[in-house]
């Protein structure tokens, strides 16, 4: 099932070092719950915007790509809503872009650091 699941996660293939890290967590105590969580949503926040970004007043930055698992539907109400909430989309890459694109992710976190 980690194969399964993280396939959906990388743009290619999952990182060998990824899938042990995922299976070494899930055998910790109360690592059990953990998948049990995810198949019910209850590792995601449906109202991310306004109950974990909306509050804060520094700048933020999002990078996203195609996550299979959560939309990005309000994503133009949120940075329309908040002036400090930036967002950039890696094309071609899944739910963790940062993995797929690291050094794009790199040059635009430094950019948005710098300003």
């Amino acid at each position: 099932s980690l194969n399964f699941f993280l396939g959906q996660t990388f743009s290619g293939e999952t990182p060998p070092e990824y899938i042990e890290y995922a299976y070494l967590t899930g055998h910790q105590i109360g690592g059990h719950f953990a998948p049990l969580y995810f198949v019910g949503g209850q590792l995601f926040t449906p109202a991310a915007h306004t109950e974990l970004y909306a509050p804060l007043t520094l700048p933020i930055l999002a990078i996203y790509g195609d996550d299979p698992n959560v939309g990005f539907d309000n994503l133009p109400a949120a940075l329309e809503s908040s002036p400090n909430l930036s967002a950039i989309r890696f094309d071609n890459t899944r739910a963790l872009p940062h993995w797929d694109e690291v050094d794009r992710t790199i040059t635009e976190m430094t950019a948005f650091w710098a300003e």
